[in-house]
C-alpha cells in the first residue's frame, strides 16, 4: 500500500518570503512584493517614446452624416472605394442612399434621406 504524504498549509501571506530573483524590499501599492524585471507597462504610446504620425481610423475615412427619416436613425455614410460617391444603407430597413461627388456639389456634411 502506497504511503500518502500530508502537507501542512499555512495561512497565505500578503508578503511571501523573498525568493531568488525578487527584489529585496520592493512592494507595490497593496504591499505585495514585486519581481525584478516583471513590470507590465500599459501605455498606449510607441515604445521608443517618439510621437506617432499615423492618423486614427476615424480621421482617415471620409464620411457624411445622414438622418434616415424612414426609421428615424442617424448614421455615418462613408465614401466608396472609387471615391465617386458616399454610399450606405439605413441600418434598420436597409434603404439605400447614394450621394455622388462631382463639380458643382455642396459643402454640406449632414443630409436627410427619406
Amino acid at each position: 500500500m502506497a504511503s500518502v504524504e500530508t502537507a501542512r498549509f499555512s495561512k497565505i501571506s500578503r508578503n511571501p518570503p523573498v525568493h531568488k530573483g525578487m527584489a529585496n524590499g520592493t512592494h507595490d501599492s497593496l504591499g505585495c512584493r514585486a519581481m525584478a524585471g516583471e513590470n507590465l507597462d500599459l501605455t498606449d504610446g510607441p515604445l521608443d517614446g517618439k510621437p506617432t504620425t499615423a492618423k486614427p481610423c476615424a480621421e482617415s475615412r471620409r464620411f457624411v452624416g445622414v438622418h434616415f427619416v424612414c426609421c428615424d436613425v442617424y448614421m455615418r455614410v462613408y465614401i466608396n472605394r472609387d471615391a465617386t460617391a458616399y454610399e450606405g444603407n439605413c441600418p434598420k430597413c436597409a434603404k439605400r442612399v447614394r450621394l455622388r461627388i462631382g463639380p458643382g456639389g455642396t459643402d454640406a456634411r449632414f443630409f436627410t434621406a427619406g
